[in-house]
């Protein structure tokens, strides 16, 4: 059989578990699953955009720019009981804020302007909430969820949204951050990035992975591998779960067209 691609669109620090899962998923279907190396951001979206990879795993609203694809499962985070996932509003731990409103004027930090935790979900926020668009200040492109961590234990920024996913794994590696960082308010929940495949793959081939990532938490090399990213199982999923992100995304956009530019990172 051939080889089938995948490439992440995701944090960084779930690289190695997209690694092991594919191996596991090679071994248990006999087919080579690779996962492509790293790559710059941009790079990795024009990969997706034209189809030259067979999955992906991605955040469920950039999904919705790439037809090419479908979702097939979906993790579900420890101690939940659903495939969701939140956006953390964290500030240091001395901040004074004791709710969103308090933030205005603030230094905000965004891992991207295209991700729906870090981004969108803000800005959903504050018009659901009637802020205007001067609430968020200067805003700051950090080029990811732990960068943005980092600036503000750094003092350089104020607040960030962060993938709660995110932010629990970068405590399990980082317990040190309970005593600098604190998170002020949970946004959510939202449905949580899924696996994608190629849409033209095969119905039987795509029916055979979805049902080898449902069944991986009966397993115990699956189950170590699923605990240890601080997943419990995937459980199937479809387009129409990821639908409620598009009307998150039009709250934002009012704020899109007049909230202050992002000044862009150096690695773009």
């Amino acid at each position: 059989m051939s080889r089938l691609s995948f490439i992440s669109l995701l944090s960084p620090h779930l690289y190695g578990f997209y690694t092991d899962l594919l191996a596991h998923l090679s071994s248990t279907l006999g087919q080579d699953f690779h996962l492509l190396p790293s790559a710059p951001w941009p790079d990795a979206r024009r990969t997706v955009a034209a189809a030259e990879v067979d999955g992906a795993f991605q955040c469920g609203l950039i999904l919705q720019e790439h037809p090419a694809f479908v979702p097939v499962a979906a993790p579900v985070p420890l101690g939940q009981t659903r495939a969701v996932y939140s956006t953390y509003i964290v500030v240091p731990r001395e901040s004074s804020a004791r709710q969103f409103g308090d933030l205005g004027g603030g230094r905000w930090v965004y891992n991207d302007p295209t991700s729906f935790s870090g981004y969108v979900a803000l800005q959903a926020h504050a018009a659901r909430l009637g802020l205007q668009p001067e609430f968020f200040g200067t805003p700051h492109w950090s080029g990811s969820h732990l960068a943005s961590l980092d600036t503000v234990l750094s003092g350089e920024a104020d607040v960030a949204g962060i993938d709660n996913t995110v932010f629990s794994a970068a405590l399990r590696t980082r317990p040190d951050l309970r005593r600098h960082l604190r998170v002020l308010t949970p946004l959510g929940p939202y449905p949580i990035p899924p696996v994608t495949l190629r849409r033209t793959l095969p119905p039987a081939r795509q029916q055979q992975i979805q049902a080898a990532l449902a069944d991986l938490h009966t397993q115990p090399v699956g189950r170590a591998l699923l605990r240890q990213a601080g997943f419990s199982r995937f459980v199937p999923t479809t387009e129409t779960a990821y639908l409620p992100l598009l009307a998150e995304a039009a709250q934002a956009d009012q704020w899109r067209h007049t909230a202050p530019q992002l000044q862009r990172p150096d690695y773009v």
